[in-house]
C-alpha cells in the first residue's frame, strides 16, 4: 500500500513539475535562435518602421564606442585591473540608415591576453552577443533605441534613451542612478557589408 501511494505522490509530483516548467516555457516570450540570440517569439517592436525618423542627422558610418558608465556618480568603467565583468568586454552601438541599430560587445582581450580590436566580422548581426535593435528620433538629437532582452525568466521590450552632442560625436545615456558615455569611432568603409534585415 505504501509503495502505490508513493508512485502516486512521485507522479503528482513530475506532473506538478511538468506542468510548470511548461507554464514557464508558454509564458515566455522569447526563445534563442539558429544564431545563438534571444529574440521574441511574436515580433511586436513599436519602434520597427517608425515614421518621422530623423536618421539623417545620424552618423551610420560610424560606430559609437562606451567609454564611461557611472553608477550614483561613481565611475564604474573603465577601471583598470578590475576582475568585474562589465570590464573584460568593449560595448558599442553601429546605427543604420534604416532604423536599425546593432548593440555589440567583444572581449576586452583576446586569447592571447593581447588587448582585442574591432574587426569587420564583429559587426556580422548573426552573432550571439549581438542585438539587433531599432531607433528612432525625431530630431536628429534625441535617440530612443528599442531592444528585447531576457530578464526575471522571460523576454522584455526595453527602450532607452539617449542623447547626441550637437556635433555628433558623443552619445549619452542619463537615468536616475546610470550615465554612460558612447564616443564616435571611425570605421573603414568596406565594412558594411552585412546585411540589415531585420
Amino acid at each position: 500500500m505504501k509503495t502505490f501511494f508513493k508512485i502516486i505522490f512521485n507522479f503528482f509530483t513530475i506532473l506538478v513539475l511538468c506542468l510548470f516548467f511548461g507554464a514557464c516555457t508558454i509564458l515566455d516570450k522569447g526563445f534563442i535562435n539558429h544564431n545563438g540570440q534571444y529574440v521574441p517569439k511574436n515580433p511586436n517592436f513599436k519602434l520597427k518602421n517608425k515614421q518621422g525618423n530623423m536618421v539623417g542627422d545620424i552618423d551610420t558610418l560610424a560606430i559609437y564606442k562606451m567609454v564611461e558608465m557611472y553608477n550614483n556618480g561613481k565611475l564604474i568603467y573603465p577601471l583598470n585591473n578590475s576582475e568585474n565583468e562589465l570590464n573584460s568586454v568593449s560595448n558599442f552601438i553601429k546605427f543604420y540608415n534604416n532604423g536599425r541599430c546593432l548593440i555589440f560587445s567583444i572581449p576586452v582581450k583576446n586569447a592571447f591576453g593581447k588587448p582585442n580590436k574591432l574587426k569587420k566580422s564583429d559587426l556580422n548581426p548573426n552573432n550571439q552577443h549581438h542585438s539587433k535593435s531599432y531607433y528612432y528620433s525625431s530630431n536628429g538629437k534625441n535617440v530612443q533605441i528599442e531592444s528585447f532582452i531576457y530578464g526575471d525568466g522571460q523576454g522584455y521590450y526595453v527602450t532607452t534613451n539617449y542623447i547626441f552632442s550637437e556635433s555628433k560625436d558623443t552619445l549619452i545615456m542619463q537615468e536616475k542612478y546610470i550615465k554612460i558615455v558612447y564616443k564616435k569611432e571611425s570605421i573603414p568603409l568596406n565594412w558594411s557589408g552585412y546585411k540589415k534585415d531585420w
